[in-house]
């Protein structure tokens, strides 16, 4: 799965190189197409279409991937046709696993490294080492170079990348006299001082396969000094204390968290931030600061009041741990 990084220093809100500005650059989208179309079609030649996946669902960006890279692409190779298909990464979960299971997946896509890993070992997945090298190896940052890297060839290339962080509402916090929280049992006093009952809650998550059955779990044991799983004979570790602790924690949330947060999604949390339903969303990214500047009432857009804030850690756990965020893009074995 993702990398786990520990700790870093505070910091505000601020914007990194997006997914939006990675993709609007079009040389590198287009040069994961051309690993897929080797060269223009002659005269005659039947076009053939390349199906691409990605999760770049706003419209403004769906208009800019379509006018700029796949333009672009089928500019220099004349015998493909792109069609882009954006989805939300819950969507994208659960629409790739059918795909997959009828035997027709995408030809490129969006992933997590915890999929392109997965992928890898059941065979589905085809070398990028050209497109490595045509891009320059050691133009990859050295924290995502290597996440879809196995036994020496590249499986995948990082499109983008940032630590993922709980989004707060600051200034509910420090009207409240309440200092972020370090531990399991902070958070939980946290999320019942914010909670003001059939006007907000505490805090928010979203209930997708993809992060509560995935991701989560594993960031959660991580911060309370567990895993998954006994690194020896890889049997679950079901009843060990890291698990046990970490149920009992996220029992003694669930009551100021909203009754309904088990079926929404990542970006429904977001606008539930912005828009003050929820004082704390426990999943943001840079895709966060969007959501903000478009939904949250004037004057209140800044750091002053929306504020990141780092996982806290459980009581057998010393760090709370966070996750690389290093999504790639893949091309399948049965690609085009």
């Amino acid at each position: 799965m993702k990398n786990q990084i520990g700790r870093p220093r505070p910091r505000t809100l601020a914007p990194r190189l997006s997914r939006r500005q990675f993709l609007t650059g079009t040389t590198a989208t287009a040069a994961g197409l051309a690993l897929l179309g080797r060269g223009p079609a002659v005269l005659g030649q039947q076009v053939r279409e390349l199906q691409v996946w990605h999760t770049e669902v706003e419209p403004q960006t769906v208009k800019t991937v379509q006018e700029g890279s796949i333009a672009e692409f089928e500019r220099r190779f004349p015998g493909f046709k792109v069609r882009q298909q954006p989805l939300a990464w819950g969507d994208l979960n659960t629409k790739l696993l059918a795909a997959i299971a009828a035997g027709s997946p995408p030809d490129l896509t969006h992933l997590n490294p915890f999929m392109t890993a997965s992928l890898y070992t059941k065979g589905l997945l085809r070398p990028m080492d050209e497109l490595i090298r045509a891009l320059g190896e050691k133009d990859i940052h050295e924290a995502t170079q290597k996440l879809q890297y196995f036994d020496g060839r590249y499986y995948g290339v990082t499109h983008a990348m940032g630590g993922i962080y709980i989004a707060e509402r600051r200034d509910l916090r420090e009207q409240k006299g309440l200092k972020p929280p370090q531990t399991y049992a902070d958070l939980v006093d946290l999320a019942a001082a914010l909670t003001e009952e059939g006007t907000r809650y505490g805090l928010t998550m979203p209930g997708e396969k993809l992060y509560i059955g995935f991701s989560f779990p594993a960031e959660w044991l991580a911060s309370n000094g567990g895993s998954w799983v006994d690194p020896t004979t890889w049997r679950p570790r079901l009843a060990s204390r890291a698990m046990v602790e970490t149920l009992q924690f996220l029992r003694r949330l669930n009551p100021f968290m909203p009754p309904s947060w088990s079926g929404q999604k990542y970006l429904d949390t977001l606008a539930a931030l912005a828009t003050g339903k929820v004082a704390m969303a426990y999943l943001s990214g840079a895709r966060t600061i969007g959501y903000v500047e478009r939904y949250a009432p004037e004057g209140m857009r800044d750091p002053e009041h929306f504020q990141p804030m780092f996982r806290p850690h459980g009581p057998s756990g010393q760090t709370g741990v966070s996750a690389l965020d290093g999504e790639n893009w893949t091309v399948f074995s049965q690609s085009k």
